[in-house]
């Protein structure tokens, strides 16, 4: 019996001790090496009816099938990705990061697509459908030159082609021969350039900073759904170049139009001297009732994103959406996440501020939901309105943080607060 006993504690610290290296061991390849990454979790066709992969943590693309590793381990190694040119030398980078970045410029993602930074050779040899510098604002001559284009006078839509001059991509359809938006619309495209610029959005983290200086020191000012700025200069600044409006704050200059939805429920701005650009061309209420009598009333200060421009900044955000999808976690997330296909109002104008701004800075634009405790801040700064639940502002806040650490992109994007 003292035999059994002294064999037990002599083998008994030996397999603790080998325990505990295995499980360093696992701890350790575990990390973000960029040479070596192991626990990539692959999820079955039966649980997603497809054969793409489902990455627990992101780190490989769906076009790239698990490895073997060794015989007999249930565990994968992701290996790094092809790099291409824009990321050689960034090859000590994280492998999430790389594979990520690699994900966007395979995808050929295009910012920057219209107006006076638009660069014809970055875009010459593209693989997406973007090798023209699309229009800024709908105008008669856009829908003159749409026409030519054999579209059947019939069913008059506006299209946009791709590249190669393959099957064209359909917007809502838009008459060329409703005389009341045509004989408002202005004839010619719109074009502005500016250095630097500034997008406010309307996050309560603004009041945790004063910022308003700074804000205003730049050479446009954009502001979303005519947020207020008295009473609140030393946060967010005073000077509004650009007022991006969706909808609902539309119905506001024109409130003898019936339907569409309510009225927003958020406090707005008196009139200011800014050029009002609305973006929803897509959608039939506003193009066909709010367009023509707001063009009417401001003449020249308001102008209308182009439907091709509108298609293509939805389109960024489906793909840049998608690619996040694959490489980061949903459990990262605490909103709705991935379910979100909407973009807000905020994201378009995000890229139209890409199209005429050399360099763009974000404030006011946070990752806010309301199921983190921690967050403090409110939805609005300058009231209590609650949050829209159509959006996903922390995913979307990743996709702005996102695009302005890829060293591939073609805009300059900072987030300052």
């Amino acid at each position: 019996m003292r035999w059994w006993k002294l064999s037990v504690l002599v083998t008994l610290p030996s397999l603790l001790m080998i325990l505990t290296l295995h499980l360093r061991s696992l701890v350790e390849t575990e990390e973000e090496d960029p040479r070596r990454l192991t626990s990539v979790a692959w999820t079955n066709k039966k649980r997603h009816g497809r054969g793409e992969a489902d990455v627990l943590r992101g780190q490989v693309p769906v076009s790239t099938p698990p490895s073997p590793g060794r015989p007999g381990s249930k565990r994968s190694i992701a290996h790094k990705p092809e790099l291409p040119a824009c990321l050689k030398h960034l090859e000590g980078a994280r492998m999430r990061d790389l594979h990520l970045w690699t994900a966007l410029e395979a995808e050929k993602l295009q910012m920057r697509v219209a107006g006076p930074f638009f660069n014809r050779s970055l875009h010459s040899h593209s693989k997406g459908w973007v090798s023209r510098g699309m229009a800024m604002t709908l105008h008669k001559e856009l829908m003159e030159s749409l026409n030519k284009e054999g579209v059947p006078s019939f069913i008059p839509q506006l299209v946009i082609k791709d590249h190669s001059g393959g099957a064209a991509l359909l917007v809502s359809p838009l008459s060329p021969r409703d005389p009341a938006l045509l004989t408002v619309l202005p004839q010619k495209d719109r074009s502005w350039r500016y250095r630097t610029c500034a997008v406010v959005g309307n996050s309560g983290q603004l009041l945790r900073a004063e910022a308003g200086a700074e804000i205003d020191q730049h050479d446009a000012v954009f502001r979303i759904n005519y947020a207020p700025t008295a009473g609140f200069e030393a946060h967010v600044g005073n000077r509004t170049t650009f007022d991006i409006i969706n909808q609902q704050h539309a119905k506001v200059f024109v409130p003898e139009v019936h339907g569409g939805g309510s009225l927003p429920l958020a406090i707005r701005a008196d009139s200011r001297d800014s050029t009002v650009v609305m973006f929803e061309i897509d959608k039939e209420f506003p193009r066909k009732r709010l367009y023509a009598p707001i063009m009417q009333l401001l003449g020249d200060r308001v102008v209308v994103l182009s439907p091709e421009l509108v298609l293509h900044t939805q389109w960024m955000y489906d793909r840049i959406l998608h690619i996040l999808k694959i490489h980061m976690p949903p459990s990262q997330f605490a909103s709705k996440g991935w379910s979100a296909k909407k973009a807000m109002s905020g994201w378009f104008a995000v890229f139209f501020s890409f199209q005429v701004c050399k360099k763009v800075s974000l404030y006011g634009i946070s990752p806010y939901t309301t199921m983190q405790e921690w967050w403090q801040a409110k939805y609005h700064y300058f009231d209590e309105t609650p949050a829209a639940d159509s959006h996903a502002f922390d995913v979307a806040y990743e996709m702005f943080k996102q695009i302005a650490r890829w060293p591939c992109t073609d805009v300059e994007l900072e987030i300052r607060s």
